[in-house]
């Protein structure tokens, strides 16, 4: 029971500091009315999230070598197609659905039989003839 209640605990004191943290206007973002300006960790996140889940274009630079030297810069535009989780994310956020944590239960094995079950494997790995 003391271990359930520290656990406890320890969430909440992780939850607040996270909001702490959260509202903390460090962050550079490009707005498109007032140009660069700082803000929120959280809206920087939100703008990624939506950034992601719309899909954009990022241009990156690639060095060019030849004959293991370093001859040039080229730049490259990487298209970045919208990504399907971020959307049904940002969608139930807005929806005011809270995203449903994965449920411990449903864990078949403990962390106890996962370490037997790599040692197992790891045993039966070297008892095998090497390939070289």
């Amino acid at each position: 029971m003391a271990k359930r209640k520290t656990k406890e605990t320890a969430n909440r004191l992780l939850t607040r500091f996270l909001d702490s943290v959260s509202r903390e206007e460090t962050e550079l973002v490009e707005d498109p009315d007032s140009g660069a300006r700082m803000a929120s960790k959280c809206e920087a996140m939100a703008r990624l999230m939506f950034k992601m889940a719309l899909g954009y274009k990022e241009t990156v630079e690639q060095d060019i070598v030849k004959e293991g030297k370093k001859t040039g810069v080229i730049d490259i535009e990487v298209i970045h197609k919208p990504d399907k989780q971020m959307i049904a994310l940002v969608y139930d956020r807005l929806e005011g659905r809270a995203v449903p944590a994965e449920d411990a239960s449903k864990h078949k094995s403990s962390i106890a039989d996962k370490v037997s079950n790599e040692g197992a494997k790891r045993i039966a790995q070297a008892g095998k003839p090497s390939k070289k």
